[in-house]
C-alpha cells in the first residue's frame, strides 16, 4: 500500500514529496487502518474509492506547516489523517448534491449505492475523523477541527441557497468558498503550526492555508468548464447543471452588456445553456483568464510567507503552487 501511495504522489508532486514523503505514507496507512471495518459494505465502499486516492493536499499542508514549526510528530499524523477523512466526507456529500457519476476516475458512492448509502458513508467518515482527533488528547485541536467543519457546512448551505441565483455577488462567492473549501485548508496549516510559540505566526500559517484553499477552489471552478474528464478524474459540467454561480460565471456576467447579461441570467437559470456555448462566452469576456489570474495571485501571496520558513519548506510550497496552477492548463 505505501509503495503504491508513494508512486502516485511522486508523479504529481516530486519535489514537495521529498520532505514529507515518509509522514504522508504514515497518513495513508493510518487512513486505511482506521477505516477498516467488520461491516462488509463499509470496506467495499472504502476500496471503491470512498476515501482513497486524491492528492492528499490538506494532509500535506498540515505536515509542511508542522515541519516548519519544530518538526512532525505522531499527533500530526493523526490530525492529518482526521482532516483528510473530513475532506473525503465532504466530497461524498458533494457528489450527492451534484449527482456526480465519477470521482477520481471511479464510480461515485452515490452512483453505486444510492444517496442513502452515500449519506451514511459520509457520516461514517465524519465520526471516524472526530474520534481519531480525540485520541490526540488535544482539546484545542478538536475545537479547531470542529470549527472548521462547521464552517464547511455553512459554506455548503450557502452554496445550496445561492444555486440558480445569478445576482450573487463576487464577494458572496468568496465568502462561500472561504467556508466550503478554504476553511479546512486553513485548519490544516493552523494545526501544523500549533507548536509555534508566537500566536501571530500560527495565524499567518492559517492564512497560508486559506489562500491556497481559495486558489484551489477557483481553479477547480474553472476546470469544471475547461477541464478534460480523463485528466480531472471526475464528472465535469456539474456546476452548470446545478446552476452554481461560480467565479467564471459571475465575472462573465459583470463583463457583459446589460442585454447580454439579462439573456445569460435567463438561460443559466432556465438550464438552457450548453457547456460549449458557455465556454465561448467565458473566454470572450475574459472571465477564464481573470479567474486564473486571481487564483495565481492567491498562490503567490501564500508562497511569499513560506519563503521565510527555510529553503526546504519554501521549495515545497513553491512546487505546490506550481502544481495548483498547472491543473488549469
Amino acid at each position: 500500500m505505501s509503495q503504491v501511495f508513494e508512486n502516485r504522489m511522486e508523479l504529481a508532486l516530486p519535489n514537495t514529496m521529498s520532505i514529507v514523503r515518509e509522514p504522508l505514507g504514515r497518513v495513508e496507512n493510518m487512513l486505511v487502518g482506521q477505516l477498516q471495518s467488520d461491516v462488509p459494505i463499509i470496506d467495499e465502499m472504502v476500496r471503491c474509492g470512498g476515501a482513497t486516492g486524491g492528492k492528499r493536499f490538506r494532509p500535506m499542508l498540515l505536515l509542511l506547516a508542522a515541519q516548519a514549526n519544530g518538526g512532525i510528530e505522531d499527533h500530526h499524523i493523526m490530525l492529518a489523517t482526521a482532516v483528510e477523512m473530513i475532506h473525503a466526507a465532504t466530497l461524498v456529500h458533494d457528489d450527492i448534491i451534484d449527482s456526480a457519476a465519477t470521482r477520481r476516475h471511479k464510480t461515485t458512492i452515490n452512483n453505486r449505492w444510492g444517496n442513502q448509502g452515500a449519506v451514511l458513508f459520509g457520516d461514517y467518515l465524519f465520526t471516524q475523523a472526530f474520534y481519531l482527533a480525540s485520541l490526540t488528547g488535544s482539546a484545542e485541536a478538536c475545537q479547531v477541527i470542529g470549527a472548521a467543519t462547521n464552517r464547511v457546512c455553512q459554506g455548503e448551505l450557502q452554496q445550496s441557497d445561492a444555486a440558480g441565483n445569478f445576482e450573487t455577488t463576487v464577494d458572496d462567492y468568496y465568502q462561500i468558498i472561504s467556508r466550503k473549501t478554504a476553511a479546512l485548508c486553513g485548519c490544516a496549516t493552523q494545526l501544523g503550526a500549533f507548536s509555534a510559540t508566537d500566536s501571530k505566526q500560527v495565524n499567518q500559517w492559517y492564512e497560508v492555508g486559506m489562500k491556497l484553499g481559495l486558489a484551489f477552489q477557483i481553479i477547480d471552478d474553472v476546470l469544471d468548464y475547461t477541464g478534460d474528464p480523463a485528466t480531472c478524474g471526475k464528472t465535469l459540467g456539474t456546476d452548470l447543471e446545478t446552476a452554481k454561480p461560480t467565479l467564471p460565471i459571475l465575472l462573465a456576467l459583470h463583463g457583459s452588456s446589460e442585454a447580454l447579461r439579462v439573456d445569460w441570467i435567463d438561460r443559466l437559470g432556465q438550464g438552457n445553456a450548453e457547456v460549449e456555448d458557455v465556454l465561448v462566452w467565458l473566454k470572450e469576456t475574459g472571465a477564464i483568464s481573470e479567474s486564473l489570474r486571481r487564483g495565481k495571485l492567491l498562490v503567490k501571496e501564500a508562497v511569499a510567507f513560506t519563503d521565510q520558513q527555510g529553503p526546504n519548506v519554501s521549495a515545497a510550497f513553491q512546487e505546490m503552487g506550481q502544481f495548483l496552477m498547472a491543473r488549469s492548463h
